[in-house]
């Protein structure tokens, strides 16, 4: 990660963001449902050369959950259960964020001039 430029980090950042926004900024229904996993699943595809052996686990095993929610379609199970298991895809993702030192601690902040802020 430290060859990457700020602003690519930022970059990173702010689709992390964008993706844990995302649900509540929306009616849980199928739709967006869907829409949300494909944000998440680009968000993965963005994070694909730092995806390490524990993300991967992860991964692996929430696929395999998605097929079993699937298989519930259309019913309110399917969304519950689906909105439950792209918020643990989400927390893995944002596991492996902190593992690569993209996190920013919540008391830490930008100011329009730099780094002042932090």
């Amino acid at each position: 990660m430290d060859s990457e430029t700020p602003e690519g980090l930022r970059l990173l950042y702010d689709l992390l963001v964008k993706a844990s926004e995302y649900p509540g900024e929306s009616p849980h229904n199928p739709r967006n449902l869907y829409n949300w996993g494909e944000k998440l699943k680009a968000l993965h595809g963005v994070l694909s050369a730092y995806h390490d052996q524990e993300y991967l686990q992860e991964y692996r095993l929430m696929r395999k959950q998605i097929v079993e929610v699937s298989r519930n379609y259309p019913s309110s199970r399917y969304i519950s259960d689906g909105y439950e298991l792209l918020y643990e895809w989400l927390a893995s993702i944002a596991r492996l964020y902190t593992r690569l030192g993209l996190m920013i601690p919540e008391n830490l902040t930008y100011s329009e001039g730099g780094d002042e802020g932090i």
